[in-house]
């Protein structure tokens, strides 16, 4: 169906963000929604301020999709890329053609060199979506879980565990050298990592460096009460100065600990094929969460890629993927 000429279409400014607030609390209201998260969410990002295109009818929102913008390596060079996600139309606006034309408003933005990897988690329903307007469906995200049946005894150690308060100098000197044997990853500043994970207003997160004497590692994880009361534990970003098997297995034991200490029933994270982590998790009984259908789709540039030194930009392998790079689970 066309698209009827009562329809409107322009960016959102920042102190008319009120509307499109009220719109998310009402549709999506187990996510949380305030004043406080949508500011820190959309404008208080290190990397840049959302990028939000609506459609009105008579004025009022009916649609909107957004782009939120992250540094991105890729191959060795650092560019601005942008992550869409909170794309909705409301129901009865639906079958008009507004998911399409916002999404080829934002192409014109989004879609060019300056901005060589974009990036979203649709579902498997939104993902031909996504495919029709110009991006490519790379793989399934690797989610892996483990119920915690029993609690295990506390686990010793061979790593100094200590927690964080902050993400400093040091910790980015971590991430790139972990980054060094990567393709493609979010950018991992310690501006970016504090944002992220320490002025979140609405999640709990425990970070923690491990050192093991010769190599150390960043660790977050988030705990999470479902409406059930049912406690889950995430591993939302682990990166390391060397490939270190005895202090992997550390931060594993670490995680378990804190997640009974925290009475949590589930474990679980995104584990990329060939990742430090994924035969600890194999070993412990980790296994591919049945029915979970989110998607890595991509808008790239490829003239930014050449030559792929290491790996494809399409290949999970190849990425620095953990739940940390979303927050819908």
């Amino acid at each position: 169906m066309s698209i009827a000429s009562t329809y409107t279409f322009d960016s959102l400014l920042e102190d008319q963000s009120g509307e499109l607030l009220a719109i998310y609390q009402k549709f999506f209201p187990p996510l949380g929604w305030s004043p406080t998260y949508f500011r820190w969410q959309y404008y208080e990002n290190p990397s840049g301020a959302a990028k939000v295109w609506v459609a009105r009818e008579r004025g009022s929102i009916v649609a909107s999709y957004t782009a939120i913008p992250h540094r991105m390596y890729a191959n060795g060079r650092v560019a601005t890329g942008w992550r869409v996600q909170n794309v909705v139309t409301l129901p009865e606006h639906r079958g008009r053609g507004l998911y399409h034309r916002l999404a080829a408003i934002a192409a014109r933005e989004l879609f060019n060199g300056d901005h060589p990897l974009n990036f979203a988690f649709p579902n498997e329903r939104s993902k031909n979506g996504f495919i029709r307007t110009g991006w490519k469906a790379a793989f399934r995200l690797p989610l892996k879980t483990k119920v915690i049946r029993d609690a295990p005894p506390s686990a010793h150690l061979s790593a100094i565990v200590t927690p964080l308060t902050q993400f400093d100098a040091d910790s980015e000197r971590i991430w790139e050298a972990h980054r060094k044997r990567l393709g493609f990853a979010v950018e991992r500043s310690s501006s970016y990592l504090n944002w992220r994970y320490f002025s979140n207003p609405k999640s709990e997160y425990s970070s923690f460096r491990l050192d093991s004497g010769k190599n150390a590692a960043i660790m977050t994880l988030k705990f999470y009460t479902r409406e059930d009361g049912m406690r889950f534990s995430h591993l939302c970003d682990f990166f390391q100065s060397e490939p270190d098997s005895a202090l992997t297995e550390s931060a594993f034991k670490q995680w378990i600990d804190a997640s009974v200490g925290r009475d949590c029933r589930e474990m679980s994270c995104w584990c990329v094929t060939g990742s430090g982590m994924e035969a600890v998790l194999s070993g412990a009984g980790f296994t591919e969460k049945e029915g979970f259908d989110r998607w890595m789709v991509l808008n790239a540039h490829t003239s930014a890629f050449e030559p792929a030194t290491t790996g494809r930009y399409d290949q999970e392998s190849s990425w620095h993927l953990v739940m940390g790079d979303s927050d819908v689970y």
